[in-house]
């Protein structure tokens, strides 16, 4: 119902003239000539009519609302809250989902290792040269390893995935600050880099473990000559090189987004006290962690290129430190906080 009083006065000065109109008769008496007459505003007034049509816009809100809240009370769900279910289950999935692909990435790395492949058959020195059977040996535990791998590169997408969910609740809960769409954007990078490098992966691995046990492989077949393992080999690492990349500008994303999440924490008025914040300062340590121990593996990454051996190892234990750990906890802290 709309107020109109038959010469405009203010709310505080309404006396028994007033009455009580539907928004229709408010249109047919007042919007609606005032359309086909506009100089009618000149003998009411510009606020008077201003207040008019603000009122009707009003009433056709509150018609609005009064609509949503009839299906509310249709469907039983009037007054209940949000139902989060399946992002709370989400959520779980993709912490337990992150330690599954970081084992399965360290059991591939044992099995690739295992035996010393390269060192006892003549080191890296031997490899430069393209020994035949220094390849051949690295291309046997490579077979034995590359499934596991693969099962890594996709248990880590489909993590990346199911933690969204998260992400946007987080988002959503800290609207009111600019960061957000920032820090939302960087967790999206980290998710589709994770996709676009499996999809590599899987291309890479099939083909190449396929070629590799091909008879011509074998070192009776190209002994002391350049044959087709050297070329399957050199074809290996200029492909598999960008991966290095891929995965140095992952934890870089990783490394922007935690560090959003610290800083909106930080700068908040309140940490988890009476005032209403759910997020506590322990909550933003966590963040700025994940995102340091991010940033350091950014540099591994990139330094592998200019030394693999002595930077691989540490490179993997900050690998191994983030995702098998830290940042399983952190997703399963911020789902208990944000979906809620």
């Amino acid at each position: 119902m709309l107020v109109l009083c038959h010469g405009w006065a203010p709310p505080q000065n309404r006396g028994p003239r007033c009455s009580m109109l539907s928004r229709r008769s408010a249109h047919q008496l007042v919007i609606k000539p005032l359309i086909e007459h506009p100089t009618l505003v000149c003998c009411c007034g510009g606020a008077e009519v201003l207040t008019l049509l603000k009122l009707a816009r009003l009433q056709t809100t509150i018609n609005m609302g009064r609509a949503i809240a009839a299906v509310d009370s249709a469907l039983g769900t009037e007054g209940a809250p949000p139902n989060v279910r399946a992002s709370v289950f989400m959520a779980v999935l993709g912490a337990c989902l992150f330690i599954i692909s970081g084992s399965l990435f360290w059991a591939g790395w044992a099995k690739a290792t295992e035996g010393n492949p390269m060192d006892s058959n003549g080191g890296f020195e031997e490899y430069k040269k393209l020994n035949t059977t220094t390849l051949e040996a690295i291309w046997t535990a490579r077979r034995k390893a590359e499934g596991l791998y693969l099962g890594a590169e996709a248990t880590g997408a489909i993590a990346w995935f199911s933690i969204l969910p998260v992400i946007g609740a987080l988002c959503t809960l800290w609207r009111v600050r600019s960061a957000t769409a920032v820090m939302k954007a960087c967790f999206f990078a980290v998710a589709i880099i994770s996709f676009i490098d499996f999809t590599f992966q899987a291309g890479l691995v099939q083909p190449t473990d396929w070629l590799s046990s091909w008879a011509l492989m074998t070192t009776t077949a190209h002994k002391d000559e350049f044959g087709p393992i050297q070329a399957l080999e050199i074809a290996y690492l200029v492909t598999n090189s960008r991966t290095i990349w891929l995965f140095a500008f992952d934890e870089f994303f990783l490394f922007a987004g935690f560090a959003l999440a610290a800083f909106i924490v930080y700068t908040s008025r309140s940490h988890g006290n009476e005032a209403g914040e759910p997020f506590t300062l322990w909550h933003a340590h966590l963040s700025l962690l994940c995102g340091l121990l991010a940033l350091v593996g950014f540099i591994l990454s990139l330094l592998r290129a200019v030394s693999w051996g002595t930077f691989t190892r540490p490179a993997g234990i900050i690998y191994a430190i983030l995702f098998l750990i830290l940042l399983p906890i952190w997703i399963i802290c911020s789902r208990r906080r944000a979906l809620v």
